[in-house]
């Protein structure tokens, strides 16, 4: 993972996968494609801003 993006989305997603049921905070497109393509649930700083509405 750390070869296709930051290091700090690397371990978020590394964590991510250890917890149960999260939501990923992820505004970098590799990170949000790899996240998904694990299963994980993803939302942007924006989604989460209007979720919050």
């Amino acid at each position: 993972m750390k070869t296709q993006m930051d290091e700090g989305e690397a371990e978020t997603i590394s964590l991510a996968m250890k917890l149960n049921n999260v939501i990923l905070i992820l505004d970098d497109k590799k990170a949000r494609r790899v996240a998904k393509q694990i299963g994980l649930k993803v939302i942007g700083t924006v989604g989460m801003l209007l979720y919050q509405i």
